[in-house]
């Protein structure tokens, strides 16, 4: 599967899925950000940009994305696991950088994993 690739998941209770999103008020970001194989890939966008994968239980998703030299406008990002918010993040002004980050579980592995550490 790759990383353009969708999948329920529900459909393989091994993995998550990460929804990263960008909003850049029309202006041209760099965005970099964690991939399926825990790699980083690169791209540019510009306004809106979003990313679905799939990624193993308990992974980290990391996301960045830096404005290119506009002055007073707004960059975004947020991540979201199985279709809930874990981070969101903004930041303003010429060069700015929005950053957010998450270990993603889904409910059942997150208590299980809260309880083992107690």
């Amino acid at each position: 599967m790759t990383d353009n690739q969708q999948q329920s998941p529900a459909d393989n209770r091994t993995t998550v899925c990460i929804n990263y999103h960008v909003t850049a008020e029309q202006n041209h970001v760099e965005i970099s950000y964690n991939n399926s194989t825990n790699g980083m890939n690169h791209e540019e966008a510009t306004g809106e940009w979003d990313k679905t994968i799939l990624m193993p239980i308990g992974s980290f998703a990391y996301i960045t994305a830096q404005n290119q030299g506009y002055d007073r406008t707004c960059v975004s990002v947020s991540i979201n696991c199985n279709g809930r918010e874990m981070q969101r993040s903004e930041s303003k002004g010429a060069y700015a950088i929005a950053t957010a980050s998450a270990r993603c579980y889904t409910g059942f592995e997150r208590q299980h994993f809260d309880h083992d550490r107690t």
